[in-house]
């Protein structure tokens, strides 16, 4: 067999099995074969980890020689002991191969091996490579700046493109919304535009001028002589005239025509423009507008006749004085009344300043400066006074100032107007007195009323006067008088005879004939005294009387007299309203109250009440559903009232069935 050892000898027997060499030769062939075989795997690594390198493939081949040779060695220690030669052989054979191969393989490769560069080129080449990159670098990074820079200004450009293109949008549609804008605004104002080019005798019309003049608008020529054409024949000089002088530096045209349309309606226009000339002073353009003031001219013609009439109504007037001033107050017209009322003539007074008007009194007041100024802040200024005339004598006088303001809202002057009180004043004195005179009337009958009732209040006290006379005349008779009596008795002499005095004294000042006189009254107070009077009709009627008097009431600034005939006639005519009443209580009932802005009085009765048909007229002069009654009462007492600044009501109570009547007053604080 080619591998088996047959009768061979084993390596050992020729070292004599000497121990010392036999395991020479083994340490040293297994150190040598764990060496050779630990080769091929290092190389196995390196050319897996670096195959980049050149030649790879001669690494593999050392790897498959080496792990040969360490297989010969490892053949060496086992034939020691086996007599394998013929597999050690063959391991040699595989390993001479290897070596064959190996060694031809690294003979064609060193010439290749030789052209590799030498570390010192290759770290040149390095280094040179390295320059390069870093030059390949910086001109990358100059080529990407450069780039970025061209793409920013690009972007930039870009950009600004698309402004200046949506600027451009934005100014065309400014455009055409101006040019829309600017039509319309031709429309609404009735402006026509056009322009004229001289030297060429060619003129551009808008549309709207065209439908001033009557005209379509159209292409066809435009020029001097068709536009003259179609002027008024008597105004065409005139306009001819115009355009001349307008053709030179800075001239203007400005001429206001008429103009016949087609249809022969006549209508007036006006033209305004402007001349353009070169630096030669030669006109090469005129532009301008045109307007139909056709209306505007009748409306200023309409507003002369309408100020002529207002003239001459103003002119027409002589009961009042009606006069301009400037915005100082000074005057600027003067119309027939003035001249009569103040006795001064046009031409005397027009110029002067209307504080002459005025008396030396109001005159250290500032009364005119004030009234000046009062018309201008509030538009309106009026005031009662006396006022001087020419001669020097004076009038009550009633004067409205107006302040005239232009359309911007600027003081401009006044309208004055001022009327004479004097003959009104003096009606008004008449009536006033009548007036107080019917009052007295009215308190004289209502006290006639009262005849019964007050004799009988005033013979009480007298009796009391007499009866307590006698009295105190018998205690003096006799000889051991109680003197303490006689003085009692005179006390109630003295009391009694107050008591007549002031119901005397009430009387006395119901019928005197004394002008109203204001001062701060108690209303309470002002009931008992009237309630005194009715006191004895009270009882003769069978009324009673209930008083709801409530304290602390505010005073009030009223004249007696008055407010004590309107209780009274209210009192009256609750005792009248029950004189009917036989199946129930009859009842008067006074009431006096505090209200927010004062008080207020009612009286109230258990009668036969009020038709609610003569609620409204009740208060009225002459309205009477007495049969005996002058119906002056109730109307009397109501002026009183609102003479006091109060109010006088009248109100119906079913739970009653009689009336309330009530009266409010201002309290003072």
């Amino acid at each position: 067999m080619f591998f088996s050892s047959g009768s061979d000898t084993p390596y050992g027997h020729y070292y004599l099995w000497d121990p010392g060499l036999v395991w020479l030769h083994v340490i040293s062939d297994a150190l040598i074969a764990l060496s050779y075989l630990s080769i091929p795997f290092t190389l196995a690594y390196f050319v897996v980890k670096r195959r980049d390198l050149p030649f790879h493939w001669m690494f593999v081949c050392f790897g498959i020689f080496i792990l040969a040779g360490s297989s010969t060695h490892a053949m060496g220690v086992w034939t020691l002991w086996h007599a394998d030669y013929w597999l050690s052989g063959s391991i040699k054979a595989i390993t001479a191969i290897a070596s064959v191969i190996t060694a031809i393989l690294l003979v064609r490769l060193v010439p290749h091996a030789v052209a590799l560069p030498s570390p010192a080129l290759l770290r040149f080449e390095i280094a040179e490579r390295s320059g390069a990159e870093k030059e390949l670098s910086r001109a990358n990074a100059e080529l990407e700046r450069r780039v970025e820079a061209r793409t920013a200004e690009l972007k930039k450009l870009n950009e600004d493109l698309v402004l200046e293109i949506g600027e451009r949008k934005r100014i065309e549609q400014t455009l055409r919304k101006s040019e829309e804008q600017l039509r319309l605004a031709q429309q609404a104002s009735g402006l026509g535009l056009w322009d004229w080019d001289p030297r060429t005798d060619r003129a551009v019309w808008s549309d709207q001028t065209f439908r001033i003049f009557g005209l379509e608008p159209d292409n066809q020529k435009l020029d001097e002589a068709r536009f003259v054409a179609l002027i008024y024949p008597g105004d065409r000089t005139a306009v001819k005239l115009a355009i001349r002088e307008a053709l030179r530096p800075g001239g203007e045209f400005d001429a206001e025509y008429r103009m016949q349309r087609q249809d022969g309606q006549l209508r007036w226009l006006l033209s305004k423009g402007r001349t353009h000339c070169d630096a030669a002073g030669q006109p090469f353009r005129m532009i301008g507008l045109t307007l139909d003031v056709t209306e505007r001219r009748q409306a200023a013609e309409d507003l002369r006749r309408s100020d002529e009439r207002f003239r001459l109504l103003v002119d027409s007037i002589t009961d009042y004085a009606i006069f301009m001033l400037d915005s100082a107050g000074f005057v600027t017209s003067w119309n027939t009344g003035a001249e009569r009322l103040k006795g001064y003539q046009a031409q005397e007074i027009i110029g002067q300043h209307f504080s002459c008007f005025y008396c030396d009194e109001d005159l250290r007041k500032g009364e005119p400066a004030m009234a000046l100024r009062e018309a201008a802040a509030a538009g309106r200024y009026e005031a009662n006074g006396w006022r001087l005339r020419k001669d020097g004598t004076r009038f009550q006088a009633n004067a409205i100032l107006t302040a005239l303001q232009d359309e911007k809202g600027a003081l401009i002057g006044f309208a004055k107007i001022t009327r004479d009180l004097t003959e009104s004043r003096l009606a008004e004195e008449a009536v006033q007195a009548a007036h107080d005179e019917l009052a007295r009337v009215v308190r004289a009958s209502t006290l006639g009323a009262l005849t019964a009732s007050i004799a009988h209040e005033i013979n009480q006290p007298l009796a009391a006067i007499v009866n307590n006379a006698n009295a105190a005349r018998r205690i003096l008779a006799n000889p051991e008088s109680d003197l303490e009596e006689v003085q009692q008795a005179v006390i109630d002499i003295a009391e009694a005879g107050t008591r007549a005095a002031e119901i005397i004294s009430h009387i006395r000042s119901l019928l005197k004939k004394n002008a109203p006189q204001k001062s701060l009254l108690d209303i309470n107070q002002v009931i008992r005294e009237v309630l005194a009077l009715t006191t004895g009709v009270l009882k003769k009627q069978h009324i009673s009387l209930r008083t709801e008097l409530r304290t602390e009431l505010p005073p009030v600034l009223g004249d007696r007299v008055q407010l004590q005939q309107v209780l009274l006639n209210l009192i009256m005519n609750g005792i009248e309203a029950m004189n009917a009443i036989l199946d129930r209580p009859r009842v008067l009932v006074i009431r006096s109250e505090r209200r927010e802005l004062g008080l207020e009085v009612a009286v109230k009765d258990y009668g036969t009440g009020l038709d609610p048909q003569h609620l409204e007229r009740i208060f009225d002069t002459f309205f009477t559903t007495k049969a005996s009654g002058m119906g002056m009462g109730l109307s009397i007492s109501r002026s009183i009232i609102e003479a006091h600044n109060g109010r006088l009501w009248a109100s119906r109570d079913p739970a009653t069935h009689g009336a309330t009547f009530h009266f409010s007053l201002p309290g003072m604080a």
